[in-house]
């Protein structure tokens, strides 16, 4: 998962602003001036600002660019694009085919990318990098300090400062180039997963989910608070970290209030089923997939339900026991499998998320509205009208998230599967015949069926949950995971480790390491505990 920066739940910062993309699309900035204000309401997939103007890829793969126009680095050109990069006086955007575009000032070059695939892209003060299909870098624009002379190796992620770069190699390490006045181009030792460059200092997330600053020290900025975090960024003077359980937490230069997220750093909207789409698991009966921040789908387990349907890039994917379907990086959905009762005619229109039933299939349209497919016996394809954050489908019923958070379930209530609770909610996932979801103050509630104890769950705080067969699992605001239900073939004896995601089969569960790595436990007889190498 090579791309630059998380494309969901994430943060940016520049100069005195910072800005959070939830998981759900949408975007919250704050600090000094108007370029951190999104030019109008929508739903995004990734979103890069500089120090006077931000832009940000829609669900629908377009560019939309807002704040000083000056050298027209906000005229976004048209085209399906994955990420963007918001420079100084430029702007360079990842089309979905791999080629880079850049508009704006042209001077030093900064705005003629290279020729080739790339699967990242950074831009700062006058230059550009961006990471090559096979890992190299390639820089352009100004080389003052040496910024656009990048090394040789394989990278899989970039992150581009004022005048240096840093990346992380392949294995983990991390190497920076360019001024190096603050130290800000001698990193640490150790592991890494993600990296920021600001002004004169940079910032890493560890393997061990905690954050690691260097190079000028002033205000504060490189004192990272402890805690286990998920995603890092950088601006001038400030940094600011997101924390495995959702709350953002920023320190250093404050006079703009760009230390300052709003709410408290809570709330930000990010109800959707899973805690850090940017790399997303998903399981159903004995198959599992892995949808990478660059939006490669890689499945594996029993059957051909499993396997893509054809090339391209997904912000989105979900899998029954006999069907995929997977929502593409031009918010359009696919469905590959067996195609029994309608349930892969994907209807057209603008989609954030997708859920596949065992004979029917959801979607959640960029408006809010929910739209269903498939068998419809118990009206399971006949969803509450109104607008939703999240939706979820199993065996024979699905559930959903309302805007104000309340729980709107439908189609077969076997076991009471489809009565659920009243309250707030922020996260939601349906087994067989159970479904269980994360309240807004982290804790847990199941309904349904409960004959293994799969309706029980524990206490605590919790910012992800996955429902299967008669067991669930839920990743922990400590990044631990914890699983409850029926026992058998070791599907609830997850290993000791730090997460971000986790996924439920029948009987099986997987979880994604902060490091990276996919760890299955539970039945194995059709392959779906050995993930492959993503």
């Amino acid at each position: 998962s090579p791309a630059g920066e998380a494309q969901s739940s994430s943060l940016s910062a520049f100069g005195d602003r910072s800005c959070f993309l939830s998981s759900a699309g949408m975007l919250s900035c704050w600090g000094s001036g108007t370029a951190g204000s999104p030019g109008g309401a929508g739903r995004y997939i990734d979103a890069s600002l500089s120090s006077s103007h931000t832009c940000a890829v829609r669900t629908n793969g377009s560019v939309e660019c807002w704040g000083d126009g000056e050298h027209g680095r906000t005229n976004a050109p048209s085209g399906q694009f994955s990420e963007v990069a918001s420079g100084w006086r430029h702007t360079c955007g990842l089309q979905t085919s791999g080629q880079l575009v850049c508009w704006g000032a042209n001077d030093d070059d900064r705005s003629t990318p290279p020729t080739g695939t790339y699967n990242a892209v950074t831009s700062a003060t006058g230059h550009s990098c961006a990471i090559r299909s096979d890992g190299a870098l390639a820089c352009w624009g100004s080389n003052s300090g040496g910024s656009a002379t990048p090394p040789s190796g394989a990278f899989k992620v970039i992150s581009a400062g004022y005048y240096h770069t840093c990346a992380i190699r392949v294995d983990g390490t991390i190497a920076c180039w360019g001024s190096n006045g603050s130290g800000q181009a001698r990193p640490p030792t150790g592991t890494f997963v993600d990296v920021a460059s600001g002004g004169s200092h940079s910032c890493a997330l560890g393997t061990s989910g905690k954050i690691a600053c260097w190079g000028s020290s002033s205000d504060g900025k490189t004192s990272a608070p402890d805690g286990n975090y998920t995603d890092v960024a950088v601006g001038a003077s400030h940094s600011c970290g997101l924390q495995t359980n959702g709350t953002i937490t920023c320190w250093g230069d404050n006079s703009d209030g760009q230390a300052t997220p709003p709410n408290g750093g809570t709330n930000f909207g990010s109800p959707v089923g899973s805690a850090d789409p940017e790399n997303i698991l998903s399981a159903f009966g004995d198959r599992s997939c892995f949808l990478s921040s660059a939006g490669m789908l890689s499945c594996w387990g029993s059957g051909t339900a499993g396997s893509p349907g054809g090339a391209g890039r997904y912000i989105d994917a979900s899998l029954s026991s006999s069907h995929t379907c997977a929502v593409r990086t031009n918010g359009s959905v696919e469905c590959w499998g067996d195609g029994e009762h309608g349930r892969t005619n994907a209807p057209s229109g603008q989609f954030s998320e997708v859920a596949s039933g065992w004979r029917h299939t959801c979607g959640l349209q960029t408006s809010g509205q929910l739209v269903c497919w498939g068998a419809n016996d118990d009206d399971r394809s006949t969803p509450p009208t109104g607008t939703y954050n999240a939706v979820t489908s199993a065996t024979g019923h699905s559930c959903a998230i309302r805007s104000d958070g309340a729980l709107a379930c439908w189609g077969s209530n076997s076991g009471g599967s489809a009565t659920p609770p009243s309250g707030a909610f922020k996260v939601i996932s349906a087994g067989y015949y159970h479904t269980c979801a994360i309240r807004v103050d982290g804790t847990i509630a199941c309904w349904g069926s409960n004959g293994s104890g799969q309706a029980r769950p524990p206490t605590g705080t919790f910012v992800d949950v996955a429902s299967g067969g008669s067991h669930s699992c839920a990743l922990g605001t400590s990044g631990k995971i914890a699983c409850w239900g029926s026992s058998s073939d070791g599907k609830t004896s997850a290993p000791d480790g730090n997460y971000t995601d986790v996924a439920v089969g029948a009987s099986h569960s997987c979880g994604l390491q902060t490091n990276g790595t996919i760890t299955c436990w539970g039945d194995n007889s059709d392959g779906q505990a050995t993930p492959p190498a993503v």
